[in-house]
């Protein structure tokens, strides 16, 4: 196996975006930052990471063909926090992004890419440390970065870092529909918002849909997933920018039968209950004039 990783030169990895399917503010730390209750999945949107190898001075560069990426980006934060945990470089290594995820969309991407340096570097250095310590490794790079190294459907404390793999029996793909509006949200603000609006907290109703929701993916009951999908971000934000109300009921009206915004936005998100169903949407919402992405959790 060593030999084997010796003479690859190139790796080539899908880097997967997420969607909250849940997502609740329920305290805040006396350090300002937020505790969430959250239900994450990964989803087959994804950008693309191509690895090379770079013997000439043993450097990890961040390549961005989109070039949108700014110097201190967390591909390059993840490779430096990697490093400080071995203490060598084996090899320099070359990252070329292909960004197709959008930046600020609630979709975790840049954290996606985080994470996948962490498991190339990871598997390319022999260096053989475990999920656990990657995903310690990956806490002290951003909030949402844990979640990447396992991926699937976890739920997720904290502010992001405690994560827990959901034990799924039935497992079934979500069928959805993302469009991103050309709205960004920047995500201090939208905790500000609730903040203001004093929506911090948890009610008794929504403790009960996050157990829902929890179970509806541990048996496949994608109405049961449906009916408790959750988003506490959306009281706020859709009073501030009425767009996203609009882009719910188109979502809704092309057959979809939940639609919902991830993360602090801005991407909204229709799931259907086939992919049949998703055709009919994908058309309707066409003719609307909506940039849309297809995807479906893995």
């Amino acid at each position: 196996m060593n030999s084997f990783k010796n003479i690859v030169e190139t790796i080539i990895v899908n880097s997967y975006a997420k969607v909250n399917f849940f997502l609740n503010v329920i305290d805040t730390y006396k350090n300002s930052y937020h505790k969430i209750k959250s239900v994450f999945g990964e989803i087959n949107f994804s950008d693309i990471i191509t690895a090379k190898k770079n013997f000439s001075d043993n450097e990890i560069r961040v390549f961005d063909k989109s070039n949108t990426l700014p110097k201190d980006n967390l591909l390059v934060r993840a490779a430096n926090k990697f490093i400080e945990n071995i203490k060598k470089v084996p090899f320099g290594v070359d990252f070329y992004l292909k960004k197709n995820i959008p930046i600020g969309g609630g979709l975790g991407g840049g954290s996606s890419n985080a994470g996948s340096v962490l498991k190339i570097l990871n598997w390319w250095w022999s260096t053989n440390f475990k999920e656990d310590k990657l995903e310690k490794i990956a806490a002290e790079i951003g909030s949402d970065v844990p979640f990447f190294i396992k991926g699937g459907i976890q739920t997720v404390f904290g502010v992001g870092n405690i994560t827990k793999r959901i034990k799924i029996k039935n497992k079934i793909d979500i069928p959805m529909i993302l469009i991103v509006p050309e709205i960004k949200i920047s995500t201090p603000d939208a905790y500000k918002m609730l903040d203001e609006a004093m929506l911090v907290g948890e009610t008794k109703k929504e403790a009960m849909m996050f157990k829902n929701i929890v179970n509806g993916f541990i048996d496949g009951d994608i109405k049961l997933i449906a009916h408790n999908i959750y988003n506490k971000f959306e009281s706020v934000i859709f009073k501030k920018y009425p767009e996203f109300n609009n882009i719910k009921e188109d979502i809704i009206n092309s057959g979809a039968i939940q639609s919902f915004m991830s993360g602090s936005g801005s991407t909204m998100v229709g799931i259907y209950e086939s992919f049949l169903h998703l055709n009919k949407g994908y058309y309707y919402l066409k003719e609307k004039g909506y940039n849309l992405f297809i995807a479906k959790t893995i």
